[in-house]
């Protein structure tokens, strides 16, 4: 299956407001809308194209909680991330998805 959907838990729809923090830049970076979110992952949406690292660390607005994680896609304006750790707060998110395949 081709499109066959990968990850093992569904992604809730979200408006939050984060910030794509970039190294170096003491704790400037690039804000985004998370399109969708659990508390393995997320889709985060930027108004123009970005280009990043294998790695990134994402600031939630309001929250001020930061998180590390991996880009597991990109296209032009949007962006995959796994998160290194699955964020506890964001647990109550999380139900499984039936129709995804293992990765790992």
């Amino acid at each position: 299956m081709p499109n066959a959907e990968l990850r093992q838990l569904t992604r809730r729809k979200s408006l939050k407001r984060a910030r794509l923090l970039q190294e170096g830049a003491g704790g400037l970076g690039i804000e985004c809308l998370i399109v969708d979110i659990n508390s393995k992952g997320a889709r985060l949406r930027f108004s123009t194209p970005v280009s990043t690292g294998p790695e990134i660390q994402l600031l939630f607005i309001p929250e001020h909680v930061c998180a590390s994680g991996w880009v597991a896609w990109q296209n032009s304006c949007e962006i995959g991330v796994e998160f290194k750790r699955p964020l506890p707060w964001l647990r109550k998110l999380d139900v499984s998805n039936p129709g995804s395949e293992r990765i790992r």
